[in-house]
């Protein structure tokens, strides 16, 4: 147990010429180097061990959130262009007007773009030009999944994670 060989927080105990480790809930492995991919509710669709669903009722920004925190999530955070990605893909079937155009959960609060989950802002794919300060709620439109500033009243779908 010398070199730490157990990963994610898991405890180590020294064993005849070896070890074992007891890992944290959440992983598995000899090293505690696998983490256990939880089956998503149905409807819902798993990536990067997160759960994801596409809702389709076009309601503002502030009733999408309380809708997500219903369905024991948030309003999807983004945090990589993989992960935007599979957000892009969930949306193609997405009500639709010119683009696919949904709720996510990045707004304004006190002066800063923060995730409505409380997460590290780690990543961003702002629309040219954008955000220009005209609302503190965010869109997530398009073939590339620009983000864009908007009034928090317009009624879109949303993405729960």
């Amino acid at each position: 147990c010398g070199k730490k060989p157990c990963q994610h927080g898991g405890t180590c105990w020294n064993q005849l010429g070896s070890y074992k480790c007891a890992c944290s809930s959440g992983w598995i492995g000899r090293n505690c180097d696998s983490q256990i991919v939880r089956a998503c509710r149905s409807g819902w669709r798993e990536h990067n061990s997160h759960c994801y669903k596409l809702m389709t009722e076009k309601v503002g920004w502030n009733s999408a959130n309380t809708k997500c925190i219903n369905q024991r999530a948030n309003l999807a955070s983004i945090h990589s262009q993989a992960e935007m990605n599979f957000i892009s893909s969930l949306i193609t079937n997405a009500p639709q007007g010119d683009q696919p155009v949904v709720w996510f959960g990045l707004q304004k609060r006190d002066g800063a773009w923060k995730w409505s989950d409380r997460s590290r802002m780690t990543y961003t794919n702002w629309a040219p030009g954008e955000p220009d300060g005209k609302a503190l709620w965010t869109l997530f439109a398009g073939e590339k999944g620009h983000w864009n500033d908007q009034r928090c009243d317009a009624g879109f779908a949303f993405v729960c994670k």
